[in-house]
């Protein structure tokens, strides 16, 4: 078993390989996704870039704000 199975939120943030942000709730989470996801269009359209992703088909909060 890997020893980050087992950090609290403090030891991940330090500890971990990957940035992570904890949040106050999942509706930041789902709020803070879709704002990255139409910057990220809308920074590309810009450039005259497509954009592609590879969506999840679950947990899907994010998009009801996406589409907002």
């Amino acid at each position: 078993m890997h020893g980050y199975y087992s950090y609290d939120a403090e030891q991940l943030a330090v500890k971990g390989r990957i940035r992570t942000v904890c949040m106050e709730s999942s509706e930041a989470v789902f709020r803070t996704m879709a704002r990255e996801m139409a910057d990220e269009i809308i920074a590309n359209n810009k450039s005259g870039k497509k954009t592609v992703f590879i969506l999840p088909v679950g947990p899907v909060g994010q998009y009801p704000f996406f589409v907002e």
